[in-house]
């Protein structure tokens, strides 16, 4: 909707010539660089860990980013008296904010919708946990965020009757929490021998 906003606008004023003060555009815009881009700093470590820091450094990143933009209209409409610079660079601060924001947008609704985090790759982490000699087969994998740092995971196993102990679910545990940065995870062994209720019944 802002987006949409400043599109709509930038648009309107295409056409005319609306007088701009450019010093005053330089000043304030120059303002927002230092503190935008001071706030953007705090947040630049701690970007990756949590959805809702790298909000807030995008957020912040993107407003520095648009008072350059600012100034460097003021500049030129101070200098060629080129007012019709405005609209043109609201028009490309629009698609910035666009292009930037859209994957985080994704992120937020896959958290919303508890699908599988964007960052994790499901065909890897199959092919990781197959790379063990002791797994005949998986089933039954379901990952979901359980939070904006943490990621679960719960998986069905079919091992070879030799390997079915809990040492084998410590070390493939470990290694998906190691490889694949998720902290919750289940997993249910399965023997390859089991027999079905069927089986067992019929």
């Amino acid at each position: 909707m802002a987006i949409g906003g400043i599109i709509w606008e930038a648009i309107q004023r295409l056409g005319i010539d609306q007088p701009v003060s450019s010093t005053t555009v330089i000043g304030v815009a120059f303002i927002g660089v230092v503190i935008n881009g001071i706030t953007a700093f705090f947040f630049f470590h701690d970007r990756h860990k949590d959805i809702n820091i790298q909000g807030a450094f995008l957020h912040m990143l993107l407003d520095a980013l648009v008072s350059v933009g600012v100034i460097f209209a003021g500049l030129f409409i101070f200098w060629k008296s080129w007012f019709w610079i405005d609209p043109i660079i609201s028009l490309v601060i629009a698609a910035v904010i666009l292009i930037s924001s859209w994957r985080l947008f994704k992120e937020s609704l896959n958290l919303m919708l508890l699908a599988v985090p964007t960052s994790i790759d499901i065909e890897k982490l199959k092919l990781n946990l197959l790379e063990n000699t002791e797994v005949i087969d998986i089933h039954d994998l379901h990952i979901w965020p359980i939070s904006t740092r943490e990621t679960a995971l719960s998986v069905h196993i079919t091992v070879n009757s030799e390997s079915y102990n809990d040492s084998l679910t410590e070390k493939i545990s470990e290694s998906i929490k190691r490889n694949h940065d998720i902290f919750h995870v289940t997993i249910q062994l399965e023997p390859s021998n089991r027999k079905t209720n069927c089986e067992t019944n019929c």
